[in-house]
């Protein structure tokens, strides 16, 4: 990760690697959101063709943090929430289209409700023709809850 000034906060990357099925090796460097960002949305698909999934990175040393995720559907209504608690250092993937089965696809809003604000992340989607990033977007609005 890289570490960026109080004023200008730089976000690390991450080097995605995917060898497809005829064995065609596919790499991209990507970067993250900022990790003093504490809301970003990233899309999500619905399945079959494709398969959404959101990398979270609780770059604190100590601390935990507590994080809320609101999927909210091409129209804007709210389709399906959750809540996880990530320990300091720890990296999780979560799989949307197994996480929200009953979520038709749209927007993921990612919010840091407690604990340390060090998150980072962003999401990757699989298809046919391998991996993509999806960058992580930070919103114009207010969170669910905060207006």
């Amino acid at each position: 990760m890289f570490v960026g000034t109080s004023d200008r906060p730089v976000p690390g990357y991450a080097i995605v690697r995917n060898t497809a099925a005829n064995g065609a090796l596919r790499e991209f460097v990507t970067h993250l959101q900022p990790e003093r960002e504490p809301v970003f949305s990233v899309p999500f698909t619905d399945p079959p063709n494709n398969v959404t999934g959101l990398v979270l990175l609780n770059n604190a040393i100590e601390e935990d943090s507590f994080v809320a995720i609101w999927v909210f559907d091409k129209d804007g209504k709210e389709s399906g929430t959750s809540q996880l608690t990530l320990k300091p250092g720890n990296l999780r993937l979560i799989l949307l289209n197994d996480a929200f089965k009953d979520s038709p696809g749209g927007t993921v809003r990612v919010v840091v409700v407690g604990g340390a604000k060090l998150i980072t992340g962003m999401g990757l989607r699989t298809s046919a023709a391998g991996y993509s990033a999806l960058v992580p977007l930070t919103p114009k609005e207010a969170p669910p809850g905060q207006k």
